[in-house]
């Protein structure tokens, strides 16, 4: 019997940025959370999408050091994760949102839109932050929740 595809999930850049920089401020739950999302992609039992945005993002991502862009460039190039590249249905979903939500920059800024419009025509359920613009607009958008990574308490306290 074929072994079932394992779910997906999105990442925005500032999940991957998070993790490489051992951001603490997120507080250690949702540390924890993003590493097990992580731990269960190498597994197999996750696939966790990205825009190709994420070269932009993280790479040029000032604090971020040369060894770990390495890493991060051997982690796509080994394909533990699927990097999206924009495609015309993605730019015309961006626009689409762009013009639903709003352009100003109170709303779905462009990187943004690019990542929602991504998770979108990739079928993920969920995308998470840690951005505060892309966390204001959650609950806006049919069809996608985009949430702040939080371990469950009870595999918090399990370790």
């Amino acid at each position: 019997m074929a072994k079932a595809k394992p779910p997906k999930v999105y990442w925005d850049s500032c999940i991957f940025l998070a993790l490489l920089k051992n951001e603490t401020y997120h507080g250690e739950r949702a540390l924890r959370h993003m590493d097990d999302m992580y731990q269960a992609c190498l597994k197999g039992d996750l696939d966790i999408v990205t825009s190709a945005l994420w070269r932009l993002e993280v790479l040029l991502e000032r604090h971020v050091q040369r060894d770990t862009h390495q890493l991060m460039e051997d982690a796509f190039h080994n394909e533990v994760f699927l990097s999206v590249s924009a495609t015309e249905q993605i730019f015309s979903k961006v626009a689409e949102l762009r013009f639903q939500l709003g352009i100003d920059k109170k709303t779905l800024l462009l990187g943004d839109a690019i990542h929602v419009a991504t998770a979108l025509c990739m079928g993920c359920p969920v995308l998470y932050s840690t951005d505060k613009h892309m966390l204001g607009v959650a609950g806006l958008i049919p069809g996608l929740r985009i949430e702040k990574p939080q371990a469950a308490p009870e595999l918090f306290d399990e370790a």
